[in-house]
């Protein structure tokens, strides 16, 4: 009973597996590769009917007949069928033969990769779509034939092209590109692993280098590039390792991402028309070592320059506002850089592995020094930080083993982790008032760093927050270590405007101790006042009033007496003009009168100065009127 129970799941397993062996079969009709599409495989030839379009297939969902791919040489698709789709024959490593039908519309992207054995294919005259990749990794490939009906595609030069867009859409370790200005761009992945392709020249009309058009192309050595060209999109070299030759005409104003990554150029001159170096754009060109950046330029992309070990230096022109990260990641030969004014921020990575780097100038400006930002600049011996810099990244000078000198920034408030770990010849550090943060090991391996200088006092050291593993940095410290040793440095901080009494002064505070004070004083200016008076109380005719003059400052006031309004013929001085004072009168001309020189003036009535007859007959008018 047992062996037979044995028996039985033996046979169970072998049949589970059988489905994935790549044996023959014969006459199998097996699932759908399409709506109205079946297929089966007889003597190893695939075999497709029906009516419509394929599935497009990808490597979660590959081809119902992907486990016989390796197996099949032949493929005949049936009149019907409209469409190949997307990776359907791919790693048909022994397919030789392939027949298609008139009914055919489109072949798909990658529908022959890695089709080992093929050599040859027949284009129908209907087919007015054939995309990118379609015949990837085929060493054997040689030729095309096309129907002499199809109107959409022409084969010149073992290049299939494109007659409506006037595109390249493949070519062949043997195409030569024909020069009859027919032709406006290489297509995209065109040559892509033509590994055997070791020139190319690229004919006047050309506009358009498509992405990935020449990626791969391991012995090309030699590109030349017409002066129609406008745009060499992402990855259209890369990989090509052997490529020395290749120069931009002035006329492209874009390079895409990884365009020249891994090539062996020594020298590039970015035209004046580009205006950002791309991400990756030169990536792992350990060869270069010339560059020409235009000004224009305002981006340096992310990882730009990774990688150029020759690249001694380069100047980075003004207009430039922004470097990415890992922009010039492992240039193990660059000596010195200055960083333009306009850039804010030392991003991640930047120069980090910079082994030769031994002068870094940064503008004023600067907000923050990215992590990793100049990790492993072994020769780097000193720095100066600007002061506008308030935060230093994580591990941003790690292992910089040679760096002896650093000059913090007055705004610093953060050290990240790791900042300094590793700087094994620093010996000193200033710490600026305002830091709050210190991260864990920002100063750990600094095996030489004996004394940190504090700007404040150790009250407030201890309100900064420290991570673990900072011995070097606390073992020894000096409060107000600046001032003390070199007494305080007074900057502008505001004024006090002086009065009209009291001195003004313009007040200037230690710009490192941020406590000691100092005041330089102006002097008193005193009032100024006005020539024109104000009548503060008026006179009557027997009391003076009050006249004054103001400052133009203050308001204070000078006052002055006014003299008394006199009643013209109130001789007596009672403020009734009558009778009496026509005796008073009298007694002024006949020289009666005491010596009241109000009584005199009132009674002087046409004011010639003398008491006479002349007066009387004026005060009878008015006692008249």
């Amino acid at each position: 009973m047992k062996k037979l129970i044995s028996l039985i799941m033996c046979f169970v397993l072998l049949m589970s597996l059988s489905a994935y062996l790549p044996t023959e079969v014969s006459a199998n009709v097996l699932p759908s590769c399409g709506p109205n599409l079946t297929w089966r495989v007889v003597d190893n030839v695939l075999w497709i009917a029906g009516t419509g379009d394929m599935f497009d297939f990808d490597p979660c969902d590959p081809a119902p007949w992907y486990n016989y791919a390796p197996h099949i040489t032949g493929v005949n698709i049936g009149e019907g069928v409209t469409s190949i789709g997307v990776w359907a024959f791919r790693y048909f490593y022994s397919l030789n033969f392939v027949s298609l039908p008139d009914s055919l519309i489109k072949i798909s992207g990658n529908a022959f990769e890695s089709c080992r054995s093929l050599t040859t294919l027949h284009i129908p005259k209907n087919v007015s779509i054939i995309e990118g990749c379609t015949f990837l990794d085929c060493p054997l490939f040689e030729s095309i034939t096309i129907s002499e009906e199809n109107e959409n595609f022409r084969y010149v030069g073992n290049c299939l092209i494109n007659t409506k867009t006037k595109t390249i859409v493949d070519g062949f370790n043997n195409s030569i590109i024909p020069s009859d200005e027919n032709i406006e761009t290489i297509g995209r992945y065109a040559f892509i692993n033509c590994s055997s392709l070791t020139e190319i020249n690229i004919p006047e009309g050309v506009k358009t280098i498509g992405y990935g058009a020449f990626e791969g192309c391991t012995s090309l050595s030699s590109v030349s590039l017409p002066d129609s060209l406008e745009h060499i999109y992402g990855s259209a070299f890369n990989n090509c390792y052997s490529l020395s030759e290749i120069s931009s005409p002035d006329s492209v104003d874009y390079l895409g991402d990884y365009a020249f990554s891994c090539c062996s150029i020594t020298e590039f001159a970015i035209p004046d028309g580009v205006t950002c170096i791309c991400t990756s754009l030169f990536k792992g060109c350990s060869l270069l070592s010339d560059v020409s950046v235009p000004d224009g330029i305002t981006f340096i992309s992310f990882g730009a320059f990774s990688g150029c070990s020759s690249l001694a230096s380069i100047e980075i022109p003004d207009s430039v506002t922004r470097i990415g990260g890992g922009a010039f990641l492992g240039c193990s030969s660059l000596t010195e850089i200055t960083v333009p004014e306009n850039v804010k921020e030392i991003e991640y990575s930047t120069f980090s592995r910079c082994t030769a780097l031994s002068s870094i100038t940064l503008p004023n400006g600067i907000r923050k020094i990215g992590s990793d930002a100049f990790n492993g600049c072994s020769s780097l011996t000193e720095i100066t930080i600007p002061d506008s810099v308030t935060t230093i990244g994580f591990r941003a000078f790690n292992n910089c083993t040679s760096l002896s000198t650093v000059n913090m920034p007055q705004d610093l408030e953060k050290i990240d982790e790791k900042a300094f770990e590793e700087c094994r010849k620093l010996t000193s550090i200033v710490i600026p008032l305002g830091v709050s943060y210190i991260g864990k090991n920002a100063f750990n391996g600094c095996s030489k760093l004996n004394v940190t200088y504090y700007y404040g006092s150790s009250e407030e050291w201890d309100l900064i927050e420290i991570g673990d593993n900072n011995y070097p940095l606390t073992k020894n410290i000096r409060y107000y270590y600046y001032c003390t040793e070199n007494g305080h440095q007074f900057v502008y901080s505001y004024s006090v405007e002086p009065t009209c009494t009291e001195r003004g002064y313009d007040l200037y505070v230690c710009s490192y101790c941020q406590r000691a004070t100092h005041k330089r004083y102006s002097s008193v200016p005193g009032h100024s006042y006005s020539s024109n008076y104000t009548f503060d109380v008026q006179p009557t005719e027997t009391e003076p009033g009050l006249k004054s003059r103001h400052c133009v400052k203050c308001d204070s006031a000078v006052t002055d007496e006014t003299e008394v309004i006199y009643l013209a013929g109130d001789s007596d001085g009672d403020g009734i003009i009558g009778a009496k004072d026509m005796r008073e009168l009298k007694k002024y001309i006949v020289g009666m009168s005491g010596d009241d020189e109000i009584a005199f003036a009132c009674a002087d009535l046409n004011h010639d100065g003398e008491i006479t007859s002349k007066d009387n007959r004026v005060l009878k008018q008015l006692l008249v009127s």
